[in-house]
């Protein structure tokens, strides 16, 4: 989707201490993206009014000022570190790096263990790449059963169009007016629990496309408790908001 920034800069509006970007694409909705305490993103349709976007901004005032204080407290993420004996999670685990020269390079996930089979150890750059194409390879298979797992909580409800899997800066996963859903790679790391929240959140997509009363009505019938899974997201990752 082609997304074009408005040509006017960056503004402010009256009870946000934060300056507003608006984006526009051939996307049907308003919707508000918190990508910092100090960095908010209005993505709006190409066509729609200033004053149409206005009257949104204002209807979500209380959410994003209360939003912002909670970003505002959050810890900056930890920057990684591809080195010998570092931490990196995968589904919610601490596994410790162990890194060995050989070849062919080839990364193997033990129990606690991540061990990254390397030509060249100390090319931390090289290993980060590894680390990452396997956390794809294995993110597709975990997602894909975690799909038809969270089927199951859905009455009559089938998953007909293209899974993707990619390393996304500012969202966990997003569901297209098409029926494709695309993941985040790096969700891998979280939970299970907390992978099912994203992956049910995006099937309910499927039929509420906006988050409206009626998307977060079905979202809290086919699962009761994703507000306390919303929590395993968190960690030390930084998410931003969306509404």
């Amino acid at each position: 989707m082609k997304k074009v920034r408005d040509q006017s800069p960056a503004f402010y509006y009256p009870g946000i201490d934060a300056p507003v970007e608006l984006v526009r694409s051939r996307r049907k909705t308003i919707a508000i993206h918190l990508l910092s305490a100090q960095q908010i993103e209005v993505r709006a349709p190409l066509q729609v009014s200033r004053q149409q976007i206005d009257q949104f901004i204002r209807s979500r005032l209380n959410w994003i000022q209360r939003n912002l204080l909670l970003l505002a407290e959050r810890p900056l993420p930890a920057v990684p570190v591809f080195q010998e004996g570092e931490q990196h999670l995968f589904l919610g685990v601490p596994r410790k790096l162990v890194i060995a020269r050989g070849s062919p390079a080839a990364v193997i996930l033990f129990e606690e263990q991540l061990l990254v089979r390397t030509p060249t150890p100390s090319d931390q750059a090289g290993i980060q790449r590894q680390i990452e194409k396997f956390c794809r390879t294995r993110a597709l298979e975990v997602f894909e059963e975690r799909i038809r797992v969270c089927l199951q909580r859905f009455e009559a409800l089938e998953f007909s169009g293209e899974l993707s899997v990619r390393k996304m800066k500012r969202r966990w996963g997003s569901c297209s007016s098409a029926g494709d859903i695309c993941l985040n790679s790096l969700l891998v790391q979280r939970p299970l629990a907390a992978i099912d929240l994203v992956v049910t959140h995006e099937l309910c997509h499927l039929r509420h496309f906006r988050h409206d009363t009626a998307f977060y009505r079905l979202l809290s019938e086919v699962m009761p408790d994703w507000r306390d899974r919303e929590r395993l997201l968190e960690g030390e990752a930084f998410i931003p908001l969306a509404m």
